[in-house]
């Protein structure tokens, strides 16, 4: 019974992580109903009349509400600027940030012990702590997706991950997994056989191998 459900939360977690990140067709459908709001928006604002806001208000009022208009900076919050901030975020990272990012990840992964204690009445669900693992090293790959000099760190960080005996079986069969990708990236191979075998099985999975 563990195993299956340790496969279950494997599989979830990898088709978050892909719809999350990797399914472009998703983001642009949100980039598109997020267009189509702020389109909606501001045809109704330009269109509804116009209300005197200072009507019926008393000059301390009006002068306090003036003086917050004065000092109000709009901040952007389109799926757009989102990614965009992402995006440039990822492409002006330092080195040495992003060794303190991954191994920030990877010693924020949740353990056996505390998921067992925290996840009373999650039995058919997956933990809270478990899906934000997954996409933290969601983010980790995307990182290093685009940013290809930093796949060595990466690649200890993962490492780590998959050999740590006290992180659940799911998170550190998805740390196999990327490690298995990243190793093939840069052309070389990884002996599986050094791993437990339902650490492998859930990996393979993924891998298709």
């Amino acid at each position: 019974m563990r195993k299956i459900l340790s496969l279950l939360i494997f599989i979830i977690l990898a088709g978050v992580i892909y719809y999350a990140f990797f399914n472009p067709s998703k983001k642009d459908f949100y980039a598109e109903k997020e267009a189509e709001h702020q389109k909606a928006k501001t045809l109704h604002k330009n269109t509804r009349p116009k209300k005197d806001p200072y009507k019926n208000r008393s000059l301390k009022e009006v002068e306090s509400d003036k003086e917050a208009e004065e000092n109000l900076v709009e901040i952007p919050a389109t799926v757009e600027q989102r990614r965009a901030d992402e995006e440039k975020y990822i492409l002006e990272l330092e080195r040495e940030e992003f060794e303190t990012l991954g191994r920030r990840t990877i010693s924020k992964m949740p353990l056996k012990k505390n998921i067992r204690k925290n996840s009373h009445g999650e039995v058919h669900s997956i933990p809270e702590a478990t899906m934000e693992a997954g996409r933290q090293l969601a983010r980790l790959k995307k990182i290093l997706l685009k940013r290809p000099e930093f796949i060595p760190q990466g690649l200890k960080n993962y490492y780590q991950c998959a050999n740590q005996n006290d992180i659940p079986t799911s998170i550190r069969a998805l740390c196999l997994t990327n490690f298995v990708q990243f190793k093939r990236q840069i052309g070389e191979s990884v002996d599986m056989k050094k791993y437990p075998k339902d650490v492998v099985r859930l990996a393979k999975l993924a891998l298709e191998i």
